[in-house]
This record gives C-alpha cells, structure tokens and sequence, in this order.
C-alpha cells in the first residue's frame, strides 16, 4: 500500500522460500497471488500472468474458494495491464470469480472495481452507469470500513466513463475529488492518474492552460510515487505502465521522431538486459516497435536456418486476421531478408513486392 514495490517483492519471495520449506500450500498460494499483484504493479503483467497460472493449477485443488476467486481478479486485472488488453478474456474471468463470491464482500467490491475499469479501455461498449451502481451496491457491503485505493480506483474509472461521454465538467469534478482523497491518503500513484483525467477534461473543454497545470501535478504526483521504488529497473517499470501513458506523453511528443527511435533503441536494450522469458521479451519488443512508428498493426518472424535455406514462421502478430498471418509468412521472406541487411523497405503492395 505504501508503493515501496521492490521491497515488498523482496518480502515476498523471501515468504515463498519459507513457505515452500514449511509445507503450508494454502499460505504459500496467498504469497503466488501476492506477488503476481506486485508484478502487475511494476509493469510486468505478462509475468504475473504466468506467475498465478501457474501457482493455481499447482494448488487448485486444495487452495481455499477465496484464493482461487482472489486469483482470477488478479488475472483479470493483468490482462487488463496489457498494451493490447483481450476484452473478453477479462470479462470470463470477472464472470467465473463472480461465481459464489457472493458471500465475501471483499471479494464483490474488488470483481466490480477491475470491471469498472474493463468498461473504460479502448474498445469496450458495455454500460458503465449500470455497473457503477453495482459497484455502490458491492461497497455498503463493507460498512464503514476504509478501503481508499478500491474507492479511488473507483471514481477514477468513473471520471474516465463521464470524460469518454463527453461530460467534462463532471469529469473534472470527480477527477478532483479522487486527487484530493488520494493526496490525503498518501497514494501519489493514484492521485496521478486522477489529475491526468481532470487534465484532459480540461484540454476537451477548451482550456489548455488549466489542462497543463493539472498535467503537471499529475506528472509531479508520478515522480513522487516512483521515488519510492528505489530499484531502477522496478522503477522504470512501473513508469511504463499503461495507465500512466498520457501523463508521460507530453513531454515524448516534443521530441523528434529520431529521439523517439533513440529513446525506443534504449528501452528496447534495457529489456533485452533484463527479460530471461522469450515469450514476453517478443511482446514487450512488438509493443514496442508499434508504439515508436505509431502503427496498428505487427508481426514478429522467426528464422530457422541460414542463408538460401532460411525459413521463417510468425511466432507473433498484433491486430491481424489468421488469413493475414498466413499471407505474411508466404510474402514476407525477401522484405525480411533486406530488412536483416540493413536495408530500408517501404512496400506500397506487400503482395507484389
């Protein structure tokens, strides 16, 4: 809570060591959990991903129904960390922890948070009004208990639902709310993203001055909540998360499109120092590349063999069509073999050239 995540990371894994010399599966599976959050929150989703699969198909059978439940938000809430986010992944999860969680308040509220947050990324059209009201619902069921990052996720969400419909003013006033609780609650992080959607309310409304106040209190708040992680690859990551994007974009939109490719060769190095896992070392390097030349739409192509026997295969692809994949591996091996030589391709017909 105190966002000091590399140290509860450490913690953590120091808890699993024991616990996995004491033999307490049950304890051991909360501690998975845990940790598969931490990694959420210092930008590495598809790591946690893998982390909480895997420690739940190792104690499914004998874990408690809470944890299994508390495992699938978790989940849910990762995809939602995604560059790319699968909407329907998230909502199948939401759905089967919602199945008999109905007896723990907790559980309720957290299922109707990271599904209020599903309702505003880009893409989705189900009701958020409806959903909201559920939220409100979930929450009297908690009492008087205080729960300030569940309710300021919350209202943040809510302040991005009024801002996407186009009712600035009461986005603005939501945001604002969410940023003084959050101010008073000692959660920058949090805080951050509420000046970030007043800021752009603000900018849809007209008022550019206003909107780059706010945007600095929201990169202020961010600087202030990195500070707390003093390792520096933790810390970067948790800066590159995507909810942080707009409040890191201005000051990218200043550069030039050859320091964009620059700062992309750097992050792209730092990656490849640091990721063991190939799988998501490929996405991170695909989000990657689609983000410096602001493109939809990419593939990755893997060679096996050298020279006139080279073959390649796409091991992955972003926002294309299977019939689009399978033309791609059939036309793309002399595009990639100038590529590979150093060579710039600008293709007009892919299929001719």
């Amino acid at each position: 809570d105190l966002g000091r995540y590399d140290e509860s990371l450490r913690v953590l894994d120091e808890a699993i060591e024991v616990g996995t010399r004491s033999g307490e599966p049950g304890w051991l599976f909360s501690a998975y959990i845990q940790r598969g959050t931490v990694l959420l929150w210092i930008g590495r989703p598809t790591e946690a991903i893998g982390v909480i699969d895997e420690s739940t198909r190792k104690f499914a059978e004998i874990a408690e129904l809470p944890l299994l439940k508390y495992a699938q938000i978790t989940l849910a809430e990762a995809h939602g960390e995604m560059r790319h986010p699968d909407l329907d992944r998230i909502r199948s999860l939401l759905e089967t922890a919602e199945e008999g969680a109905l007896a723990d308040p907790k559980l309720g509220v957290s299922i109707s948070i990271v599904d209020l947050e599903r309702r505003v990324l880009e893409g989705a059209d189900d009701s958020f009004d409806k959903a909201y009201e559920g939220f409100l619902e979930a929450r009297t069921h908690l009492g008087k208990a205080e729960e300030p990052m569940l309710d300021l996720r919350a209202e943040i969400a809510r302040a991005q639902a009024l801002q996407q419909r186009g009712k600035t003013f009461e986005s603005e006033t939501v945001a604002r709310i969410a940023a003084t609780l959050a101010q008073e609650k000692d959660l920058p992080e949090f805080e951050a993203r509420a000046w970030a959607v007043a800021s752009e309310a603000q900018r849809s409304a007209g008022r550019s001055t206003e909107a780059e106040r706010l945007h600095r209190r929201a990169r202020e708040a961010l600087d202030r909540a990195a500070q707390r992680i003093k390792d520096e690859e933790m810390r970067q990551g948790f800066l590159d998360r995507p909810v942080f994007r707009s409040i890191r974009k201005a000051p990218e939109a200043q550069r030039s499109s050859g320091e964009q490719r620059l700062f992309a060769i750097y992050d792209m190095l730092r990656i490849l120092n640091s990721e063991t896992d190939p799988d998501v070392l490929l996405e991170t390097m695909l989000d990657m590349a689609l983000d410096v030349v602001q493109a939809e739409r990419g593939l990755i192509l893997l060679r096996d063999g050298d020279g006139d026997d080279a073959k390649y295969s796409v091991r992955l692809a972003r926002n294309l069509e299977k019939q689009t994949i399978d033309d791609a591996a059939e036309f793309s091996r002399n595009v990639v073999l100038r590529a590979g030589a150093g060579k710039a391709v600008l293709a007009i017909d892919t299929g001719q050239d």
